[in-house]
């Protein structure tokens, strides 16, 4: 039998087991003969160990374990045959109490110590909170000697980018908690923890349909992911409304031409918007162009699109007499390149074309 599993009995107990006796019973507080134990008992962690993997010897499942100061350290899961014991950095004497289904009960005891230049190293913020999926915190490092390392305790919840040697962007990808751990080049660490609750996916707004061609035409708004309850917004009051204010679908009414933008927000204040064309009561695609007519090379005129639906696309019909800034938008500006009519075409999303002339001298 070995000799830490007889440490750990009662004196009585452990009499009984060297000499072959049967009949012992602590009355299931404490540790009985060798059926219940953890490995390892006893254990030292530096500066340059942040984890240890303890698992329980036999005992009836489920397995609970519970540490006795959380400062410096956790395990994780707290209940099953194996489980991590993570530290924090700071230097004391943890005991991890563990107890089966029949409420026998053990311990291990993990020894931490700290040096000298582990005491300078650092990572700020210490902790951070990410509600959704795709939000970031930037983590610094700053102490010690050296360059660092950045790793997540669990690449499968979250990502790193490194910018420069002492900081680090982290990204959520999944609901659960996890680590950001610094280390330096002498092999010393310390850990900012990462708390991720179960938010939802990234918040959505879609409009179907996303254009209404004529006041009164109405569309109907859903929201997705995030976490409900929602509130809806427009951000222009004088170009639509809605029916009501909150739920997961709502319908907007068109009130006046003009694109419009709703937004939508959730519990947790995550927020989506989604765009809704209103072309000028679906009429005619018109161009028109200030000034229209242009004296020298280099001049410039503003040309803007009303009615059609958007997003519109330009083109100078003949590129050797002038040419747009940029090829979209609902406004684009032209620049003169040689005398002579110049013609400049638009088309909107469904396909409908309109021209302007710039007169050029």
């Amino acid at each position: 039998m070995a000799i830490q599993a007889l440490r750990r009995m009662p004196l009585v107990c452990a009499a009984a087991a060297i000499l072959g006796l049967a009949g012992c019973d602590d009355g299931g507080e404490n540790l009985t003969g060798a059926e219940f134990g953890v490995d390892p008992v006893d254990t030292s962690l530096g500066p340059s160990k942040m984890t240890l993997a303890l698992t329980a010897v036999t005992g009836e499942s489920p397995i609970a374990w519970k540490v006795s100061d959380s400062t410096l350290g956790s395990v994780t899961p707290t209940e099953g045959r194996t489980v991590t014991y993570r530290q924090t950095g700071k230097a004391g004497i943890n005991t991890i109490v563990v107890k089966d289904a029949r409420g026998r009960q053990t311990q291990a005891v993990i020894r931490q110590s700290v040096d000298a230049t582990v005491k300078d190293l650092a990572v700020s913020p210490a902790s951070a909170t990410l509600a959704r999926n795709g939000d970031k915190q930037t983590f610094t490092a700053s102490g010690s000697t050296g360059k660092y390392h950045w790793s997540v305790g669990d690449p499968t919840r979250g990502r790193l980018e490194i910018y420069d040697w002492h900081q680090a962007v982290y990204t959520r990808l999944q609901a659960g908690s996890t680590d950001v751990i610094l280390n330096d080049e002498h092999g010393h660490a310390v850990v900012a923890a990462v708390n991720q609750s179960d938010a939802g996916t990234q918040m959505t707004a879609t409009a179907n349909p996303s254009s209404l061609g004529n006041n009164g035409e109405r569309s109907v708004l859903t929201a997705g992911g995030g976490r409900p309850p929602y509130l809806w917004a427009v951000q222009n009051t004088a170009l639509g409304h809605l029916q009501t204010a909150t739920g997961n679908s709502v319908v907007y009414v068109r009130d006046a031409p003009g694109q419009n933008v709703v937004s939508v927000v959730d519990s947790a204040a995550a927020a989506a918007n989604v765009a809704i064309a209103q072309p000028d009561n679906g009429g005619a695609l018109k161009i028109t162009a200030t000034p229209a007519s242009l004296a020298r090379n280099g001049d410039l005129s503003v040309l803007s699109v009303a009615g059609g639906v958007g997003p519109f696309n330009w083109t100078v019909l003949d590129p050797a007499l002038g040419h747009v800034l940029t090829a979209t938008g609902t406004s684009v500006v032209y620049v003169r390149d040689a005398a002579g009519v110049s013609v400049v075409s638009v088309q909107d999303s469904t396909g409908v074309i309109a021209n302007a002339l710039v007169a050029q001298p």
